[in-house]
């Protein structure tokens, strides 16, 4: 009678993780944390957006020129972080346009799952009653993140809800 019931509950697991690997496209969906470096933060990014968006660079060339572009309000413009693109890619990500000052970002998690990377980040805001400077700010970070095989890069916010996406391909 025991047995009988161990072997039912083993082919029910077994029934299930195939259902499971199945449906994922023949792929496990395990999450694995990248590692990475905040390279820059900053309220006074060069740039407009008006809602949260992703950049990915890949190569240095690239990438020095966006920092010149990013920073071109600034005199002298700051040389660019030094990025080991043979074992780093950059993402830049930033929370859009803002009306005051008191708003920044913080980035949760840096993660793989199948050929999607994923930048978790929590935008900021400031206290409603505080008082801020009325100025526009675009507040934003940029990360050295561990080169992978993914496809896409997914920029998602503390509740798990895409902001912006980017295709590799």
């Amino acid at each position: 009678m025991r047995s009988e019931r161990i072997i039912r509950a083993t082919v029910a697991l077994v029934t299930l993780a195939a259902l499971y690997f199945t449906a994922s496209g023949g792929k496990p969906s395990m999450e694995h944390t990248l590692s990475y470096t905040v390279l820059e933060t900053g309220k006074d990014a060069a740039f407009s957006e008006r809602k949260p968006s992703l950049l990915l660079f890949t190569e240095e060339g690239n990438f020095d020129r966006f920092c010149a572009s990013l920073h071109i309000n600034q005199v002298p413009v700051p040389v660019p972080p030094a990025v080991d693109f043979n074992e780093n890619v950059v993402a830049y990500i930033s929370y859009g346009q803002k009306n005051t000052g008191g708003y920044s970002i913080d980035v949760l998690r840096v993660f793989t799952a199948r050929d999607t990377l994923f930048i978790k980040a929590q935008g900021r805001q400031p206290l409603p009653d505080s008082f801020q400077i009325q100025v526009l700010t675009h507040p934003y970070a940029m990360l050295s993140i561990t080169r992978g095989d993914f496809k896409s890069v997914d920029l998602i916010d503390e509740r798990g809800e895409r902001l912006d996406s980017k295709s590799l391909q």
